[in-house]
This record gives C-alpha cells, sequence and structure tokens, in this order.
C-alpha cells in the first residue's frame, strides 16, 4: 500500500511537472517579448509626434499660413519639394517647424522620431523628418455646393466619376482613430467634420 502510495504521487509530480512546461511554453507564445513591449512604445511614441506634427500642418494650413497673401506677414509655411537637394530639404522641414511652433499650431519643436537616436537627430536629411508624397493626402475629393456633393476630384484635380483606376466606390466615414491622425480629423471624409463620404482611392 505504502508503495503504491508513492507510485501515485509520483506519477502527478510527473504530471504536474508537464502541465506546468507545457504552460510555460504557450505563455512564452502568448506573453508578448520584452523587445515586442519596447518596439510597441517606441512605435506608439512616433504615432503621437506624427500626429502632432499632422495636425499643426492641418491647422496651419485652414488658416491660410501655406499661402503667401494669407500668411502671416505674408510669410507663408512652405515644405520643400520633394525634388530639393536633401540638404535644402532638411533646412525647409526646420524652418517649416520653426513657424508652426512660433504661431502656435505645434506645442513644442522638439518633436522627433523615437525611433532615431537622440545624438542622431537632425544631424542629416536620413536622420530628420522624411518628405514624402501621399496619394491620398487628407482632402476628401468632394465638391459640394451647399451641403451637397456636386461632383469629385481625384489628386491630380480632375473630375472623376468613381471608374478612375485610383478611385473605388463612394464610402461613408465617420471618425475613427483607425483611419485618421489625430481625433476629429475624419481624413478620408471632409477635414475636420464629424462625419462626410468620399471616394477610397486605391493604388
Amino acid at each position: 500500500m505504502n508503495i503504491t502510495f508513492w507510485k501515485r504521487r509520483g506519477a502527478m509530480m510527473l504530471m504536474l511537472l508537464v502541465v506546468i512546461i507545457i504552460g510555460s511554453i504557450v505563455a512564452m507564445q502568448i506573453l508578448p517579448s520584452e523587445e515586442m513591449i519596447t518596439r510597441r512604445s517606441v512605435e506608439k511614441s512616433l504615432d503621437v509626434e506624427l500626429s502632432q506634427l499632422r495636425e499643426a500642418f492641418d491647422l496651419a494650413y485652414m488658416a491660410g499660413e501655406m499661402a503667401t497673401d494669407t500668411a502671416v506677414s505674408s510669410d507663408p509655411i512652405i515644405l520643400p519639394d520633394i525634388t530639393a537637394a536633401d540638404a535644402d530639404k532638411k533646412v525647409a522641414i526646420e524652418t517649416a517647424i520653426a513657424k508652426l511652433t512660433a504661431r502656435g499650431y505645434l506645442r513644442s519643436n522638439t518633436v522627433h522620431d523615437p525611433t532615431v537616436p537622440a545624438f542622431q537627430w537632425g544631424t542629416d536629411y536620413s536622420n530628420y523628418w522624411q518628405v514624402r508624397e501621399n496619394i491620398a493626402s487628407n482632402p476628401s475629393f468632394e465638391i459640394t455646393e451647399s451641403g451637397a456633393i456636386i461632383s469629385w476630384k481625384n489628386y491630380e484635380g480632375n473630375d472623376i466619376d468613381g471608374t478612375d483606376s485610383h478611385t473605388a466606390s463612394v464610402t461613408s466615414f465617420l471618425q475613427s482613430m483607425q483611419i485618421d491622425d489625430y481625433p476629429y480629423q475624419n481624413k478620408l471624409g471632409n477635414l475636420m467634420a464629424s462625419g462626410g463620404s468620399a471616394l477610397r482611392l486605391t493604388r
């Protein structure tokens, strides 16, 4: 009887050990690693920094700060042409960010990409904010009159009817943080509105 007791106890201990090992393996697969947690934190920080910049540029655009005839002291906030030299792009972006901060559209001019080491940030254009073309920039592509959509324009400003190779069906978008860069932007609807419809752009 004593031997049977110890055999059963040994079997239970073995089963418990197997369960602990299997549970540990499953937990290691499910729980994110420290490296993954750190990377997600850095990516979230980058999203916050980018959203600040995008919101600042959108506000400046709506306030007329990006046109010579409406900007403060006729000194518009201008982003560099994508074909400009890298050194010129960097200077132009630095100047634009400084103006956004001075005019109150950006809280601080210290916004930076946390994926770039601090000692490298701003040393050259490759370690600074980049200028990129974007087919679906933030406009809704709607041409409205008295609140009604009367026509659509593509990203080149030409009339489209939904059969364009860069468009799909008309879609309704409410504010969504999966789409928007910052709250109430409503990127694919009317800019800064609570809702709207837009042509979904495809490549």
